[in-house]
């Protein structure tokens, strides 16, 4: 599962069978909900691959990325 949830209590999911789908899931969201002003994302592998940064880029979303080992 990814979770998208904003800081006014709004809550989408979206269902995962891999993580490596997560650029899908991100396209998914932008698509039904919105285009974000920013998203703060795990520092994992697949939430700073270079296909996520270049669909931030693409739709003109900040992108920024938690620190490592935090919550």
């Amino acid at each position: 599962m990814q979770l998208f949830v904003s800081d006014q209590g709004f809550v989408y999911v979206v269902p995962m069978k891999l993580k490596g789908i997560f650029p899908n899931a991100l396209k998914m969201f932008a698509k039904e909900i919105g285009i974000p002003l920013v998203l703060i994302l795990d520092p994992s592998g697949e939430q700073s691959s270079k296909k996520v940064k270049q669909f931030c880029h693409e739709i003109g979303t900040t992108l920024r990325h938690l620190e490592k080992n935090t919550q």
